[in-house]
């Protein structure tokens, strides 16, 4: 099937265009309360170490409960659960805004607690909606909706930017996060219109719960997959370079002597080399090694980023960070294909939540450690170190036969062997 095709088959795909309306309207609620907690930190400290501590409780949820959120994937009625989420989700962010548009502006204590919570809750969206995305999309066009939706994601994330800091200045923060609980009312009621197969791999939800049994059933499947095991301990690696994205408005604030206007402008440069990363890796997937791919995409990462950090330019660094975004969204295209790919659909929720669990947590470790770091010596070098570092773990992905030459026809065999 040609591409042309490939694009018409997704459009009659009303369930997949029911997940990706969801996610984009998640997406794009996201950006609005993610925008305003950030640049509100910053601004009322002028510290790096604060906004990294947003950044250590982001990627601290993740890490603690990604293992959880796995487990009641697979547990649990997938459509139901994530219903259910996203009403929570709607409330508590809800009280969020309330208190802030009531009380003004918080204590970094009290909206640390608050973001904690709401993260939560967050965490179990990933690995719900990335199980239930092969339940109704064919195998073989996996990698096209993959890309595909990156770069609705991307665009999702490009027009939010270009709207957040207008809806923050005129609003305050505190509704601006108050209108980010209508999203996920939204995205509530898409969901519930989706039509998610009952597929007869997914038996263990009849059976008495067991967290440490599940998980140990999940961390096996992952053992007995070299790809998979590899894949893990090298995004474990590559992870601990992320620190970057809470540093940047430091980084607009001391390398470009710029304000909240050209954050957005670097981020909506950003979304767009995603979105053309998403609509092009797939080709590119079908063209090259996935592993090979992914390898090429993190070099090219590694030396954008340490190219942000040296720039004084605007244009330049905007030109940087377009090409930066889009080898960092290839990069993740590809590693969710070949994830999707080769996991049973019985596995999938627990084996998403342990990588994705074990593959961040040092990032709250590295983005503490670079925040403190920022205080003293500034971002510049901080960029540096993250494109270095992007580029070493690069060469041990390619050092790595797995990785190195690995081929989607080996799915059959993986999957076969469990």
């Amino acid at each position: 099937m040609n591409k042309k095709n490939v694009y018409v088959k997704f459009l009659g795909n009303r369930s997949l265009l029911l997940l990706w309306g969801g996610q984009t309207t998640s997406i794009m609620g996201d950006l609005l309360f993610n925008m305003a907690i950030m640049w509100s930190v910053y601004a009322h400290s002028q510290s790096i170490l604060q906004s990294a501590l947003v950044g250590v409780v982001w990627h601290l949820t993740s890490a603690l409960f990604s293992p959880l959120a796995g487990v009641m994937t697979d547990r649990f009625d997938r459509k139901r659960t994530l219903i259910s989420l996203y009403v929570l989700s709607a409330l508590a962010t809800l009280g969020f805004g309330s208190i802030v548009f009531f009380y003004g502006h918080l204590s970094i204590g009290f909206s640390l607690f608050f973001i904690f919570f709401i993260n939560c809750l967050g965490v179990f969206y990933f690995p719900i909606e990335t199980s239930i995305m092969p339940q109704i999309v064919e195998k073989q066009y996996l990698s096209y909706a993959a890309g595909t939706f990156s770069s609705i994601k991307q665009s999702a994330q490009l027009f939010g930017s270009m709207v957040a800091g207008f809806i923050i200045s005129l609003l305050g923060v505190g509704l601006a996060i108050t209108l980010d609980s209508l999203s996920f009312i939204v995205v509530a009621v898409l969901v519930f219109f989706i039509k998610v197969p009952n597929l007869n791999g997914i038996k263990v939800k009849k059976e008495k719960l067991s967290l440490v049994n599940d998980i140990k059933s999940g961390w096996r499947y992952i053992r007995k997959s070299s790809i998979l095991f590899t894949l893990m301990w090298v995004a474990l690696l590559l992870n601990m370079a992320s620190f970057t994205g809470s540093i940047y408005p430091a980084l607009v604030s001391q390398q470009l002597h710029g304000g909240a206007e050209i954050l957005g402008l670097i981020e909506a440069f950003g979304f767009v080399g995603g979105i053309v990363a998403g609509f092009s890796s797939g080709h590119l997937f079908k063209r090259i090694k996935p592993g090979m791919l992914t390898v090429l995409f993190w070099v090219i990462a590694g030396l954008c980023t340490i190219g942000i950090g040296l720039s004084t330019n605007i244009y330049v660094t905007l030109g940087l960070e377009f090409f930066d975004s889009f080898a960092l969204t290839g990069s993740a295209v590809c590693l969710n294909t070949i994830e999707m790919t080769i996991i049973s659909n019985q596995y999938r929720g627990r084996v998403f939540g342990i990588i994705r669990g074990l593959s961040i947590v040092l990032v709250p470790l590295s983005t503490l450690f670079a925040g403190v770091l920022g205080d003293v010596i500034g971002v510049t070098p901080l960029f540096a170190i993250a494109g270095i570092w992007l580029m070493i773990v690069a060469l041990i992905a390619f050092s790595n036969k797995s990785i190195r030459l690995f081929r989607m026809d080996e799915e059959e065999r993986i999957t076969q062997s469990h």
